[in-house]
């Protein structure tokens, strides 16, 4: 009888890790959702992951200071062809970001020309 208990420990562990991984994810994308702001992240580096995938390590600006994000997987073949992709971010910890992948960055856009806050919304057409 003793041995069903020493399993369901560690089971109720990993049960307990994998639910507050699922609710930081709901409560990030809420904050984001209510209060965001756009930018662009440029690919800094590819790596080769752990168990054969790809690391992309992204760069983006916000109010003069760098930030990164690394994202693991698969992106679409949209974003891989570039070195550029927008960001939604959120203003008061830009840690918490999320890509917006499938939407090309203008050629005429880079970091040196975004705004230091970002924008409201991804700029349409700016290019002219």
């Amino acid at each position: 009888m003793k041995p069903a208990k020493t399993f369901m420990i560690p089971g109720l562990i990993i049960l307990l890790f994998a639910f507050s991984i699922l609710i930081r994810y709901i409560f990030e994308k809420h904050k984001l959702d209510l209060n965001h702001r756009y930018v662009i992240g440029r690919l800094k580096k590819m790596e080769n992951g752990v168990k054969g995938g790809t690391r992309y390590i992204y760069q983006f600006q916000y109010l003069n200071k760098y930030y990164e994000k690394i994202y693991s997987g698969e992106i679409s073949n949209l974003s891989l062809g570039d070195s550029m992709m927008f960001f939604k971010i959120y203003p008061d910890d830009p840690n918490i970001s999320r890509q917006i992948d499938g939407i090309r960055v203008p050629k005429c856009l880079s970091i040196l020309n975004m705004p230091i806050d970002g924008w409201e919304t991804i700029p349409t057409s700016p290019c002219k």
